[in-house]
């Protein structure tokens, strides 16, 4: 808009790029008329990323994170350095890490592209650590004298977990396998 007291233009650009027609700008007095002609450029915002990686991550379970970033035309992602079990899906960098891949990842860096510059990176690790044991199988609690008495233990956690007993009558075995 053009504000013919103040003499100011001013408005809020929607799309990059050339802001359509040539303005236009006329001064007139009883003594003539000035013109002043000019196009102006809309420029796009660079990106930034304003998400915070999540570096922990626990093997056997599903790592996500869905990166954000501001910027004019809105930004992509790519990712460098991740490992092998990670990758990136739009704005969305996930996967699920197994016992091999405990302990500390390496520099895994993403970047928010736009066309605008500079692009901008985020460099990060993750710390991968293990599943905590769980028994999953039910006690057999009752037993009957003279008759051969077996309970199975199974446990899950990540890396697998060693068994032991204590406390056992003198007729019990533990086979720890």
């Amino acid at each position: 808009s053009f504000n013919t007291t103040t003499g100011e233009l001013s408005g809020t650009p929607t799309a990059i790029g050339t802001a359509g027609n040539d303005v236009v700008i006329e001064a007139t007095n009883s003594e003539g008329m000035d013109t002043q002609s000019f196009t102006i450029q809309v420029n796009g915002v660079a990106p930034v990323i304003t998400s915070t990686a999540v570096t922990t991550a626990t093997a056997g379970q599903l790592y996500t994170y869905t990166v954000t970033a501001t910027g004019n035309p809105t930004p992509t992602f790519s990712v460098t350095g991740n490992p092998s079990w990670l990758t990136m899906s739009g704005s969305v960098l996930s996967g699920t890490p197994s016992a091999g891949d405990i302990g500390t990842t390496g520099n895994i860096t993403l970047t928010a592209t736009n066309g605008q510059s500079p692009d901008d990176t985020q460099s990060f690790q993750i710390q991968v650590s293990g599943q905590a044991p769980t028994i999953t199988s039910t006690a057999i609690i009752t037993a009957t004298a003279g008759t051969p008495y077996s309970y199975t233990v199974t446990a899950t956690g990540i890396p697998a977990p060693t068994l032991s007993a204590s406390g056992l009558p003198a007729w019990l075995t533990f086979d720890s396998m």
